[in-house]
């Protein structure tokens, strides 16, 4: 009737592709000269030797016709059928998840001391460890302990922001897990011309990947999350500091073995005093000034409420100053 007419309404071929004789000639990306193109398949208009498969004609690309159409094609190495790339995806998440629980298995052998473990925080995507770094920890993974009250289930302190998070990418690395600091884009430490408790700065740009599942500090917003434990108390876990707390009501002026205190919602220690907890976050105005969070053991309640927040040079180091950990959760 020499007109278009809907497509796949006439008998398709051996591999189900309709219309590829008639209708319209398909332009194609030969080139016939220099600005020649290709067309295939024949027309509405025109006789059955132009619609025969081993006919071709040409036309210039910038030619607009009424009965000129196309079709396209897409490479076989960027398709997957449906059904292969589901059982990919299930394979792939399988693998995923046995690497996963691997990980999960070697970081809980080697905090497992005391009920030392990470934990994971309800609705956030990150595991924190449920007690602030302890001395024993610290010293198998840094071969010292800087700390001025010794004591193997302590708190380590006396270290500075750069050497907690130096103390990260090690553990990360120990436990074959992607470290999250860089300093002028490099993880490996032992590039970073820095040696821990001596009181000095590292130099360069650190900067963290957070899609890296090492270890690191966390940012204030996660420590106070963490820290409410899905409670509203003004300390971590209880209206009564004495009940979560060593601070200088309780503490002899000294810090205490972690985990003797009552634990918060999210099954958390000492997140109110004892000491200093490092965040990762920097001070608006001085990127070398770092917040810390929780309160210590020689200070009243108000330093140990969940809301209060300080900070110290990230270089400096004190009895006063500790960390914990968090490492983003498996995706």
């Amino acid at each position: 009737g020499n007109r278009t007419h809907p497509v796949a309404q006439k008998k398709a071929n051996g591999y189900g592709l309709y219309d590829m004789s008639g209708n319209v000639y398909e332009w194609c990306c030969d080139t016939f000269e220099v600005s020649l193109y290709y067309s295939c398949c024949g027309d509405c208009y025109n006789n059955d030797e132009s619609h025969k498969f081993v006919y071709g004609g040409d036309y210039y690309a910038s030619s607009q016709e009424r009965h000129g159409g196309f079709r396209i094609v897409c490479s076989a190495s960027v398709y997957v059928a449906e059904s292969e790339l589901k059982a990919d995806m299930t394979g792939l998440r399988e693998e995923t998840a046995k690497k996963n629980v691997a990980q999960d298995i070697k970081i809980e052998k080697f905090f497992n001391s005391s009920g030392i473990k990470m934990v994971g925080i309800p609705e956030k995507n990150f595991q924190m460890l449920n007690t602030e770094v302890t001395q024993k920890i610290y010293t198998s993974i840094m071969g010292s302990n800087p700390s001025y009250f010794k004591g193997d289930n302590n708190p380590v302190e006396q270290v500075s922001w750069y050497d907690a998070i130096y103390f990260c990418n090690k553990l990360s690395e120990k436990l074959d897990l992607t470290p999250v600091y860089a300093v002028n884009g490099k993880t490996d430490v032992a590039t970073w011309d820095y040696t821990p408790h001596k009181g000095k700065s590292i130099r360069g740009d650190v900067t963290q990947n957070e899609n890296a599942n090492g270890f690191r500090l966390p940012t204030e917003a996660e420590w106070e999350y963490a820290a409410k434990g899905g409670q509203d108390y003004r300390y971590s876990g209880s209206d009564n500091l004495g009940e979560v707390g060593w601070y200088e009501g309780n503490s002899g002026n000294q810090t205490h073995s972690v985990a003797q205190k009552k634990a918060n919602g999210y099954g958390l220690y000492d997140m109110s005093c004892n000491v200093w907890e490092w965040c990762w976050d920097a001070s608006l105005d001085d990127s070398s000034h770092r917040h810390a969070r929780g309160g210590s053991y020689n200070l009243d309640g108000n330093y140990c409420e969940v809301s209060y927040g300080s900070g110290d040079y990230a270089y400096n180091r004190g009895s006063l100053l500790g960390f914990r950990i968090v490492r983003s959760a498996s995706k």
